[in-house]
């Protein structure tokens, strides 16, 4: 005799013989805790809007599941594009170094004693002369201190 229908989703899941689940993994968006529930219960709960609950206890809405999908990808998207503007600021930083380090060689190519090329290699005993005084300096970061410190007003930088 054949069952009748009650219009329960479930009933053709019946036959003993056979029962095959389709099941939707999920994450819960308060704990984060992995699991599966049938798929028919999810369809069920998208359609009448009664809650579920993960293995912790805590209740979820597929409204709020949807909500955390939404909120990783906008998350993944916004990490794509902060990745993208530090690549940016860098290409940005570097020209601005490179224009600055042309405009300084420019500034001083006529005077030989201003120039010090970024390769240049000082030994210990080496000394290099401040173009604008008598001092003697061990390296080009003295040099450049110098320069900006003592000598700010030949530069054009003075009060």
């Amino acid at each position: 005799m054949p069952r009748l229908s009650s219009g329960n989703p479930l009933d053709k899941f019946n036959n003993a013989d056979e029962i095959i689940t389709p099941m939707q993994w999920m994450a819960c968006p308060t704990c984060a805790v992995q699991y599966a529930i049938p798929v028919i219960l999810e369809q069920m709960r998208a359609d009448d809007g009664e809650p579920y609950y993960c293995p912790n206890g805590h209740e979820i809405l597929i409204e709020e599941r949807e909500n955390a999908t939404d909120l990783a990808e906008e998350r993944d998207r916004l990490k794509q594009e902060n990745i993208q503007l530090r690549h940016s600021l860098d290409q940005t930083q570097a020209k601005l170094r490179d224009q600055r380090t042309a405009s300084t060689e420019s500034k001083h190519a006529d005077d030989p004693d201003t120039t010090i090329k970024p390769n240049t290699q000082v030994t210990e005993d080496a000394v290099l002369p401040c173009p604008y005084c008598d001092r003697k300096l061990k390296n080009r970061r003295g040099l450049t201190h110098r320069r900006r410190s003592a000598h700010r007003d030949e530069l054009g930088g003075g009060t």
